[in-house]
């Protein structure tokens, strides 16, 4: 997003310097973006990079890593709960906080335009990110100046060494999405998915988890209306595993299984709710599916059977879904994962049990389009 500091004149007359957006796009598959006739010369400019990522090819399903650390229990609404960002001046020097102290003030520590810019975020094992306001920008989001122009005077609330974390869980969403589809619960367009994650922060035994049950997250209302124009729009919540003992943002053993029962769960495999425990010996048939190809899934877009243990204590601890459980029942995800994960080879030309080896070279990826990836899949989910 891009900022331009502009004056603001209140119905009082007063005059404010106020942030305001001047546009907004996403990044391309190469990381690269541009902002073309946005900025104006002689003005203060920033631009910031959100933890969000969007899905393209006209769904606009979002997925937001939020910077709450109450975590999903926040007491915060929903378009409240802050998000990490990163900051640079046209310069590419960080702008760590951009609210002018006096609103009347006439300069800025962040220079003003000149001409073309090249803003590059290079982000390094130590970077910090703030935890920032969606709508810090828009006057009068802040509750200290209910109805005011002014500017909010806190856009960032806390700031935490992060690294490329946030990066890194964005890059499964996007991974996820180009090669499956809607990494979001829901069964429509335009579906928001806010997963909350916070250094040193675990929300509970669960380590890293989904809210399917909307009744029990009052408060994930995003103050939007679906398509339909009548109904209000509800984000799903949920949450990886921070730390201190266990930290989930680069393990894609936890993050893929978690976003394919929710790709499974929006195209409505089930009315039920995904439980995230394959290892369960017997649930109803269409709640084994998505729980068990959840983890076939991901296992097909990592080219491996291992995924990780949740149910573990310890960080990275594997979990073959070739193995099948002792005494499984009728609906058995268990199963269902390991007969996925076999016909999968069979797809590919890949003689059972096959090696590490095996599954890198020879495993073929074809464009996403619907559900093809690889073809056996497809006849499996529908």
């Amino acid at each position: 997003r891009a900022f331009l500091l502009t004056l603001d004149i209140a119905s009082n007359g007063r005059q404010n310097q106020v942030w305001r957006l001047a546009g907004s796009t996403v990044t391309d598959g190469n990381g690269l973006y541009q902002l073309n006739g946005l900025i104006y010369a002689g003005y203060s400019a920033f631009i910031e990079v959100d933890g969000i990522f969007q899905q393209g090819a006209g769904n606009f399903s979002i997925v937001k890593i939020i910077a709450d650390p109450a975590g999903i229990t926040s007491t915060l609404p929903e378009p409240r709960r802050p998000i990490w960002t990163l900051r640079k001046d046209l310069a590419g020097n960080p702008v760590t906080n951009p609210v002018v102290p006096d609103p009347l003030i006439t300069t800025s520590s962040v220079p003003v335009a000149t001409g073309d810019a090249t803003v590059n975020f290079i982000v390094g094992t130590t970077d910090a990110w703030d935890a920032t306001l969606p709508n810090w920008f828009v006057p009068g989001s802040n509750p200290s100046y209910p109805g005011s122009s002014s500017q909010p005077q806190a856009p960032s609330t806390d700031t935490q060494v992060l690294g490329s974390k946030v990066l890194g869980i964005l890059d499964s969403a996007y991974n996820f999405a180009y090669l499956y589809g809607d990494p979001t619960p829901s069964q429509g367009r335009g579906g928001v998915l806010d997963l909350h994650y916070y250094p040193g922060k675990t929300e509970s035994a669960r380590r890293s988890y989904m809210v399917y049950d909307r009744q029990t997250t009052p408060l994930a209302d995003t103050g939007t209306l679906e398509a339909n124009g009548t109904t209000a729009k509800l984000a799903y919540f949920g949450t990886l595993a921070g730390g201190p003992v266990v930290d989930d943002a680069w393990d894609t053993g936890v993050i893929y299984p978690m976003l394919a029962r929710n790709f499974l769960f929006g195209q409505g495999k089930t009315a039920l709710f995904p439980t995230g425990q394959s290892g369960l010996l017997s649930l109803a048939p269409d709640l084994a599916v998505v729980d068990g190809m959840g983890d076939a899934m991901a296992a097909t877009l990592l080219t491996t059977p291992w995924l990780t243990d949740v149910s573990s204590p310890a960080p990275l601890a594997p979990r073959d879904i070739r193995v099948i459980p002792a005494s499984p029942g009728l609906g058995s995800p268990g199963t269902l994962a390991a007969l996925a994960w076999q016909l999968s080879l069979k797809a590919n030309n890949i003689i059972p049990p096959g090696t590490y080896a095996d599954w890198s070279a020879l495993w073929t990826f074809t464009h996403p389009k619907g559900l093809t990836f690889p073809q056996v899949m497809a006849r499996l989910f529908n």
